[in-house]
């Protein structure tokens, strides 16, 4: 898919090693990888424009703003790895008295670690011959730093929004081999292998039997059948009803929970105008109020649009299937 593609330039430098090899800032473990207590105890451990003699125009690098990051938490560990998350699994028990002087009884509670697996060494310099003064006025040449001195800013929101799409894409368990490079432009002549295991964080796996081709850049995402929407569209108003209700159904730690609000569900927007496209169709198979599917869907889940997901993780169980959707309570993000 798409974020395959793009991904594919930060994977090298996913190892548990980082992309320093001495320990500086560097990611605990590799991104996607399983923390647990093994883990957390086996840690010991532009090129300058081309002088020109005309007029130079800067153009200032735009910075990509991620349709996720309002919803995600920051949390940094500068004294340690990683951080413990608890919760309670439901509430206190209530029980027959048995005519003790003062009752007692016990509440399970259920937590999980989270360690690093991001991080980032973006190098940057400018020399005195990119701003010769011979070439470049004043001005020409201030415009030039301010924008070379937001290229890394450009490199680390496309880094965190590649990572963070791969993370939402692990929803079952499997693995991963993606053969990379050391550096983001990949200019390295060292290839670099992301080989991870994955386990999946859904508490529970819809299957949809539909046919939605995958995201790719410059195509279209197409749906033949109007039928196929409608059973999407149905299946996941079902879950976002669940939500609402307290339940472990959809919670891999067993925890029982509930939404306050509306549940948020991420998906590809090409296949959202796919959705909308074949619904906007004449025919007996339109079997949801006339309205499209991001306004209809939107009625019970708050909607955030994304390129594209990546490909699941390699498991024999789900061959030539591939995510649709992730739906979630929005203060689920919790990340490094």
């Amino acid at each position: 898919t798409q974020q395959d593609t793009q991904f594919q330039q930060y994977a090298g430098q996913m190892v548990a090693g980082g992309t320093w090899t001495d320990p500086a800032p560097s990611p605990a473990i590799a991104l996607e990888g399983v923390s647990d207590q093994t883990v957390l105890k086996n840690l010991q451990k532009l090129h300058g424009l081309m002088q020109k003699i005309a007029e130079v125009v800067i153009h200032e690098p735009k910075v990509f703003e991620s349709p996720l990051e309002s919803m995600i938490r920051k949390y940094g560990t500068p004294y340690g790895v990683g951080i413990e998350q608890m919760a309670f699994m439901s509430g206190a028990p209530n029980k027959k008295n048995d005519g003790r002087c003062i009752p007692h009884g016990d509440v399970a509670g259920e937590s999980q670690i989270n360690m690093i697996n991001f991080a980032h060494n973006v190098e940057l310099s400018i020399y005195d011959r990119e701003i010769n003064r011979a070439v470049l006025n004043e001005q020409q040449a201030g415009s030039y730093v301010g924008a070379k001195m937001r290229t890394p800013l450009k490199t680390i929101a496309n880094h965190k929004y590649r990572s963070t799409v791969q993370l939402l894409s692990d929803v079952i368990d499997g693995t991963r081999n993606i053969t990379g490079y050391q550096d983001s432009n990949n200019q390295s002549s060292t290839a670099q292998v992301y080989n991870v295991t994955v386990e999946g964080y859904a508490g529970d796996v819809e299957t949809v039997n539909a046919i939605i081709p995958a995201v790719t850049e410059g195509g279209l995402v197409s749906i033949a059948d109007p039928s196929d929407a409608t059973e999407i569209i149905k299946t996941l108003q079902g879950v976002a009803r669940d939500f609402r209700f307290e339940s472990t159904a959809y919670n891999k730690l067993g925890i029982q929970t509930f939404t306050t609000g509306k549940p948020a569900i991420i998906m590809e927007a090409k296949t959202l105008d796919a959705l909308d496209n074949v619904l906007a169709m004449d025919g007996t198979d339109k079997r949801i109020p006339t309205r499209d599917a991001r306004e209809y869907i939107g009625t019970f889940a708050d909607i955030r649009e994304i390129d594209a997901f990546a490909s699941l993780p390699t498991n024999a169980s789900y061959t030539n299937q591939r995510l649709l959707a992730v739906m979630c309570d929005p203060d689920d993000f919790l990340f490094e």
